[in-house]
């Protein structure tokens, strides 16, 4: 590209439009993808994925036993009955 062709373009540098040039840099979060409710102390709630693309997994279930998580029901969690 000639001189000629860069004094008479009217774009701005690529650096100075896009996001980075306009947001703050938000602090870095644990990603959660699914509400939980507040855990009872001492205690903490994962979610476990039991089924992928409609189909059961079994392994990565029994994996999540073996480390020694313990599932919750339901019907054991108030916080988690939403109201109808």
């Amino acid at each position: 590209m000639s001189d000629e062709q860069k004094a008479g373009s009217n774009r701005a540098p690529r650096g100075s439009s896009g996001r980075t040039a306009t947001e703050a840099r938000k602090p870095w979060r644990r990603p959660q993808a699914l509400e939980t409710p507040e855990p009872p102390p001492g205690m903490k709630y994962r979610w476990v994925r039991t089924h992928m693309r409609g189909e059961a997994d079994k392994t990565n279930v029994h994996m999540r036993l073996r480390e020694g998580y313990e599932p919750v029901h339901l019907m054991n969690s108030a916080a988690m009955i939403s109201p109808c």
